[in-house]
This record gives structure tokens, C-alpha cells and sequence, in this order.
């Protein structure tokens, strides 16, 4: 089997994978979360050098930070946890290493940045009622949308847990529009470049991107993404998801182009070897972790919501 068909093959089981994750339950996007959290966090760690046993640790201390979706732990309880475990860390190392430790401490950070963060953001956004109701963002919903009285796997949703247990209010739409928007910046960006690729994007970074398929790829998701708004989400707004999708195709080649960065400058070919065609967990993942945070941003500041036409506004 050719590596083609073999990226094909494996991109389309994962493709079906993510998508049956998230319209199943809030349970399976969780558990999917926390599977490409672990072993993103793994190949960081790998690539800066620490050992298997130590990498496997780093992939566990991300599932801290993404603990309150799951657990009774609050955010600032959770944070307190990481907090004591940084300190342990730091501090052994430091003794036992001096200054190469300070190196360690910033990749650890670094690594929490970019892996855990996005994917807290991204979790937040399909309990995020504020998308539905157009209110604009404050603290006292933020803290309500950590889940902080029994997370997702609540045995008793009612009034005085989240609604995430509602169907309406497990919205789908907001994290499923991530994946879609990227996966259609890949796609639309690998066609025309090859169609029609001369000039290179960074050849020192990523050689095969070319001008030509940066900026087919961001029109044509910017179509996608006002088609999604106007087709699936009844949002008339279709500038809004034109805009969407245009940021989530420049920042998601962001995101792909950092990842080849830190390649490198670390001298590999591969992050690891998650998906079978596909390379490492962070190859597949590193435009995905950048459109977490573009998707939550904007949904703060600029709410996507369509004005109720029958008592009722369609949640996005």
C-alpha cells in the first residue's frame, strides 16, 4: 500500500471518528479531548527530550488542567493542583540539575500553552450560552462554563448542575465548525497549490506550501464557512462566517507552520507516529490547537448568533 492511499485511508477513519465523537455526547467529545491531549503533550515532551516514562507524565499533567469537564474539581482547584505539581517539579529539578532546569521549566510551559489551553478553550465552546443568547461575555459566565458542579459525567444533571446534560444546550455546532473549517483549509489549500503553486509560502519551513495554495485555501474556506452559517446554523450573517473562515484558514497555516518550525529546529521529519499516513499527533493536530483559540476569541467578542424569528433563536 502506497503512502497515499494508506493518508487516505487512515484520514477517512479519523475524519468519521471525530465527527461521531462529537454528535454522540459531550462524553465522547470529552474522552476524544483527552486522547489528543495526552499524546500531543507526549511528542512535546519527546521532542525536547525527556524520556518515555517522563513524557507520559507530561501527557497525564495536561488532563489536570482539563479536569473540571470531568470531575468535581473546580478551575481554580485544578489550577491549584497543576500549581503544587509545577512547584515539585521545578524545585527537584533545580536541585538536581541547576540550570539546565530553567530550559525544562520552559518548555513545560510552553507545552501547557500550547496544547492544554487551546483545548480547554475548545471544550468551553460547546457549553457556551452565550453564543446562543448573543450576551456578551462576562467573568461570572466563564465561570459557569467550566462545568464547576460535576463536569460532564455528572450522575445528577438538574437545576443545579450545567445544562449540558440538555440536548440543546450541548451545542455541536460551535466544535464540529472547528474541525470542518480546518479540514477545509487543508484540503482546498493542497488542491490549489497544486494546481496552481509556483511561489513558496516559507520554503525554509514548510517547502510544498505555495502563495497560490495559501490563498485558494483561505477564499475557499471563507466560502464554507458563510455557506455552514447560512445552511446549518440559519445564521443570515454570511460575512460573519466568511470572515470566520477565512481567520480559521490563516491561522490554522500559522499553527502547521510553528509545528514545522519547532521540526526543524529540533532536526525531525515527524512528531510521532499517531495516524498512519499522517505522522505524530501534533502533525495532525497543529492547525486544530491554533483554531481553538481563534473560534473562542471571536465567539467572546463577537457573538454568532441569528436574531429570533419565532420567539426562538437558533443556537449556534
Amino acid at each position: 500500500m502506497n503512502n497515499f492511499t494508506l493518508r487516505a485511508i487512515s484520514g477517512f477513519f479519523y475524519a468519521i471518528t471525530v465527527v461521531a465523537c462529537i454528535l454522540l455526547s459531550p462524553t465522547t467529545l470529552a474522552i476524544l479531548m483527552f486522547v489528543i491531549a495526552f499524546f500531543c503533550a507526549f511528542e512535546w515532551a519527546r521532542i525536547h527530550d525527556a524520556s518515555k516514562p517522563s513524557a507520559m507524565g507530561f501527557g497525564v499533567y495536561t488532563w489536570l488542567f482539563l479536569s473540571p469537564f470531568v470531575t468535581n474539581l473546580t478551575p481554580l482547584q485544578a489550577a491549584g493542583i497543576t500549581a503544587i505539581i509545577a512547584l515539585l517539579w521545578i524545585t527537584h529539578r533545580l536541585f538536581t540539575q541547576g540550570i539546565s532546569a530553567l530550559n525544562q521549566a520552559k518548555n513545560l510551559g510552553l507545552g501547557i500553552l500550547y496544547i492544554a489551553l487551546p483545548i480547554y478553550l475548545f471544550l468551553l465552546l460547546c457549553q457556551s450560552q452565550h453564543l446562543a443568547s448573543g450576551q456578551p461575555h462576562t467573568p461570572h459566565a466563564f465561570n459557569y462554563l467550566t462545568w464547576p458542579s460535576g463536569g460532564f459525567l455528572s450522575p445528577k444533571p438538574g437545576p443545579d448542575f450545567p445544562a449540558i446534560w440538555n440536548a440543546p444546550n450541548y451545542l455541536r455546532g460551535p466544535v464540529l465548525l472547528v474541525f470542518i473549517l480546518i479540514w477545509s483549509s487543508d484540503t482546498f489549500a493542497y488542491l490549489t497549490g497544486r494546481a496552481f503553486g509556483k511561489n513558496p509560502l516559507h520554503a525554509e519551513l514548510s517547502p510544498k506550501k505555495t502563495w497560490e495554495g495559501f490563498i485558494g485555501g483561505t477564499l475557499l474556506t471563507a466560502a464554507v464557512g458563510a455557506y455552514c452559517f447560512y445552511a446549518f446554523f440559519h445564521i443570515t450573517n454570511i460575512w460573519q462566517g466568511a470572515i470566520l473562515g477565512a481567520l480559521m484558514s490563516v491561522f490554522g497555516t500559522a499553527g502547521d507552520l510553528f509545528e514545522s518550525a519547532l521540526k526543524r529546529e529540533k532536526g525531525i521529519k515527524d512528531s510521532g507516529k499517531f495516524l498512519p499516513g499522517h505522522g505524530g499527533a501534533l502533525d495532525r493536530f497543529d492547525a486544530f490547537l491554533f483554531g481553538c483559540i481563534l473560534m473562542w476569541a471571536l465567539a467572546q467578542i463577537w457573538p454568532m448568533t441569528q436574531a429570533p424569528t419565532a420567539a426562538i433563536a437558533t443556537p449556534f
